[in-house]
């Protein structure tokens, strides 16, 4: 089911309304025709994010959804198209709310999705052509996981498919011809860090890759440039988030705000405020502008000095039951 309180009403009485169509043209732009017109098993809720034809032939395109996770698959040119649920072996969905979609052939590919609350930890791969999926999700207390998180987009350069790339919370390289002797997402999987040179061979339709085949570019979980203020935050005990960061000097007018996964404005934490160099520190209570206590889940926080240089980060709020108000 739908978690509402992650997914505002204004958001989700919209896309309810939603169905999706695939646009072709052949005169530049002047006339479109929506080609998936008569696919059958389209639902309400869900509409296409991501496209990818890896010839003039196979195309794929993943459909956004909040409760189910699915695909479109043509073979024609994109004359027709077929819905394929994200489903394992067993006929169960294994992935929901999916962005990133990307195949290096017509029976090899992946998606990542953002499941409940927004967390970005699934990922699938099939090699039946979207017929059937693995999971190769995230999981932070398993040794060797999936690392990819929040995979929003695919990039495969050759043909043969010769190095590849998908980009979420970090950049993952991919390395062809993943061993399935060797860690799914560790030093020697497949999809490693660009620092490593990568093995690379041709990919073949039935050659086998074992879990994932990503691994991140960087260890660490974010990347600093001169105007990031060192935006960090910590989870406490009584539930309250501390957001803190550095100034490099004197600033006039401080503002800090957060917003939802979908950039929807939730509270504004600092503003029009004087500060000096040096960290400084902020407490939030988890709720809105209005007093509301929010939901658990992925907020952004922007921040804002003298409206000329800015910093963001994505912060999670994760109460306990006895951490509400």
């Amino acid at each position: 089911s739908i978690n509402y309180a992650a997914y505002p009403p204004p958001r989700l009485i919209r896309y309810a309304q939603l169905k999706p169509v695939v646009l072709k043209t052949t005169d530049g732009g002047k006339t479109w025709s929506n080609m998936a017109a008569n696919t059958a098993g389209l639902q309400c809720g869900e509409w296409g994010w991501k496209i990818q034809f890896i010839n003039e032939r196979s195309g794929f395109i993943s459909l956004e959804n909040f409760a189910s996770a699915a695909i479109l698959k043509t073979s024609d040119g994109g004359e027709t198209w077929q819905r394929l649920d994200v489903k394992d072996s067993c006929g169960e969905i294994i992935n929901k709310d999916l962005e990133g979609i990307g195949f290096i052939n017509e029976n090899q590919g992946w998606v990542g999705g953002w499941g409940n609350n927004f967390t970005g930890l699934m990922n699938c791969y099939t090699r039946d052509g979207g017929l059937t999926w693995q999971s190769q999700d995230h999981n932070a207390e398993i040794p060797h996981s999936d690392q990819r998180l929040r995979i929003n987009r695919y990039r495969f350069i050759g043909n043969p498919v010769t190095a590849g790339y998908c980009s979420g919370q970090q950049v993952y390289k991919l390395q062809i011809g993943c061993s399935s002797k060797k860690a799914a997402f560790g030093e020697k999987s497949a999809f490693s860090s660009s620092r490593v040179s990568p093995r690379i061979e041709p990919a073949h339709s039935d050659e086998k890759v074992n879990k994932a085949c990503f691994s991140a570019s960087s260890k660490s979980n974010s990347i600093m440039n001169p105007h990031d203020f060192a935006l960090e935050y910590a989870q406490r005990d009584d539930g309250k988030v501390e957001i803190s960061y550095e100034l490099p000097g004197n600033a006039e007018n401080i503002f800090i705000g957060l917003w939802n996964q979908f950039a929807f404005y939730v509270k504004t934490l600092v503003h029009e405020k004087v500060q000096h160099p040096g960290r400084q520190r902020i407490i939030w209570d988890g709720s809105d502008d209005a007093g509301n206590d929010l939901a658990n889940g992925v907020y952004i926080c922007r921040l804002s000095a003298d409206g000329l240089q800015g910093g963001s980060q994505m912060v999670t709020l994760a109460r306990s039951f006895e951490d509400e108000r």
